[in-house]
């Protein structure tokens, strides 16, 4: 693993954090359903944070956190590589574990579902000084914190969208709802059907009858 380390630092592949692309790509803060997949719908643990690097380098992600409102302490950090292009999910489960393992209470991500939260990408070493560098802060609304809605980035134009697929938004705040059901672990690609032809009225009642 250290040889596939310093090989990957020696082709370049690898980025400084003032160089990295790393962002914000998307926040479910109001789970209805088990998005973790742990068999319990839990609104604790069923919380997302997704994050995409822009990129074209891979990024150590050693020293890069992210938190909520609640704290101005880290809520967890996130290691690891992610390559261009690839996106990595923070449940709030793993947020839970990360806080046990700290031997901190456990309270998961904690994003506000009634007046808005602000989620946080940080940079710096561990510090309780809190001497973060914030690289981005993304506000989480109120209509965004909604049962099972997502707010995320467009791939296309960069503008954030909501994602409101399992529970639509009739609203005219922005971001407003494109129809899609939450991507966490995909690319945030929203592709609605076409009819590949047109059925007259009468012709859909007699299939349906």
């Amino acid at each position: 693993m250290k040889k596939m380390i310093l090989l990957t630092l020696f082709l370049g592949v690898l980025v400084t954090a003032a160089d990295a692309q790393i962002a914000i790509n998307e926040i479910l803060g109001d789970p209805a359903r088990d998005w973790d997949g742990d068999g319990l719908v839990d609104p604790k643990g069923d919380e997302w944070v997704e994050i995409v690097n822009l990129g074209t380098a891979t990024v150590d992600l050693t020293d890069y956190w992210l938190r909520d409102d609640s704290s101005r302490l880290p809520d967890i950090g996130l290691g690891g590589l992610l390559a261009p292009g690839q996106v990595k999910v923070i449940y709030g489960s793993d947020v839970v574990a990360w806080h046990h393992d700290m031997g901190w209470l456990e309270t998961g991500f904690g994003l506000n579902n009634s007046g808005g939260d602000y989620v946080y990408l940080l940079y710096g070493p561990y510090s309780e000084v809190l001497n973060y560098q914030i690289l981005e802060q993304r506000w989480v609304g109120d209509h965004e914190a909604e049962d099972d809605r997502s707010a995320g980035r467009d791939p296309g134009s960069g503008q954030w969208v909501l994602f409101d697929g399992l529970n639509p938004y009739t609203g005219s705040i922005e971001p407003l709802g494109n129809g899609c059901e939450p991507t966490p672990g995909e690319p945030n690609y929203c592709e609605q059907p076409i009819a590949d032809q047109v059925m007259g009225l009468g012709r859909l009642k007699a299939v349906f009858r």
